[in-house]
C-alpha cells in the first residue's frame, strides 16, 4: 500500500485531512490490518487510530483472536 505523508509528531489532524485519513485507515483495518498494526505503520499512536476509525464509523473486531471450543465434558463412565 502507499503511505500518505503524514503531519509531523503532534501535530493535529483537522477538517477534511482528518476525514481522508480515517477513511484510509478503515480500509486498512476492514483488509485486516490490527489498530496497533496500523499505529505503528503511520506513526499515530493506538489511540488515535482508533478514534479514527470510529469516525469511519468502522465496527471494531473483538480482541483475542477466535474462541477457544469448549472441551467436552467428562462423566463419571469417561475420563
Amino acid at each position: 500500500m502507499s503511505e500518505a505523508p503524514q503531519p509531523a509528531r503532534g501535530s493535529y489532524l483537522t477538517g477534511n485531512a482528518r476525514l481522508q485519513e480515517a477513511d484510509r485507515l478503515a480500509d486498512r483495518y476492514r483488509a485486516g490490518e490490527t489498530i496497533r498494526d496500523i499505529a505503528a505503520n503511520t506513526g499515530h499512536s493506538y489511540g488515535t487510530t482508533r478514534n479514527l476509525l470510529l469516525l469511519a464509523q468502522v465496527k471494531l473486531r473483538q480482541r483475542g483472536g477466535e474462541p477457544r471450543p469448549i472441551p467436552a465434558r467428562r462423566t463419571a463412565g469417561n475420563p
